[in-house]
């Protein structure tokens, strides 16, 4: 299912292209995030470090990334499959749109608590990118598709 052939991504066009590579950035991005969140998910229910209240946030937060990766692992894969064929790139315009708009509650809590980190930039850069790459490529599908209606 997700092989790479390198004559067919020769035979793709920049768009499909710029799908892929951003796909397999987001499957990558959101491998970590899950990894992390789960780590993080796992050590505080070993050991609770030390408040209730602090306990707490934690765990939210460690759910909240274990959460995004998931959303973000299923629209980094179905990328994939929208850059072989551009007519399926709904789901993952639907899915980018949700996993954009985390990324960017997660950069904005990061912002209030003071914890900002590398990796809620590069998430938000990452998710809003295959938002964006979505939506461009969702209306050329719409536009061709239009173009062949008229043509038939």
């Amino acid at each position: 299912m997700f092989s790479f052939d390198f004559e067919e991504f020769r035979q793709m066009d920049n768009y499909q292209k710029m799908i892929l590579m951003i796909s397999i950035l987001t499957v990558m991005t959101a491998a970590g995030k899950t990894f992390v969140g789960a780590v993080s998910m796992i050590m505080n229910i070993i050991g609770p470090v030390s408040s209730a209240e602090y306990t707490e946030m934690v765990f939210g937060r460690s759910f909240g990334l274990v959460f995004s990766g998931v959303i973000s692992l299923i629209t980094g894969m179905l990328g994939m499959r929208a850059a072989r064929d551009p007519g399926r790139i709904r789901p993952v315009l639907i899915l980018s749109a949700i996993s954009f708009a985390l990324s960017a509650a997660g950069f904005v809590i990061a912002i209030r608590t003071d914890t900002m980190a590398l990796r809620f930039i590069a998430n938000v850069v990452i998710d809003g990118l295959m938002f964006i790459a979505s939506v461009h490529v969702s209306r050329l599908v719409r536009l061709s598709k239009a173009v062949q209606v008229q043509y038939q």
